[in-house]
């Protein structure tokens, strides 16, 4: 993934992708709209179009399962 700061140099965009929004939702699920447009480049709109697909919460609820440990899993589950 290609970073670079923005000419404030206090905030790092990144290449967007399902993933990488949803590892940035992932690692602080609090950022607002308008933080993930300033570190993905986008507009806030399109942010909460994406944020709001059926593709993106895939993606999301895939990587947040892929948090949860299979061993905690499997206790549930017995």
């Amino acid at each position: 993934m290609t970073n670079r700061v923005d000419r404030l140099g206090d905030t790092t965009r990144r290449r967007f992708t399902h993933e990488a929004l949803a590892e940035a939702l992932v690692m602080n699920p609090m950022l607002s709209g308008k933080a993930l447009s300033q570190m993905f480049g986008l507009s806030e709109t399109w942010i909460s179009i994406i944020r709001n697909s059926d593709a993106f919460r895939a993606t999301l609820e895939r990587r947040k399962g892929e948090l949860i440990d299979p061993t905690l899993i499997a206790t549930l589950d017995d």
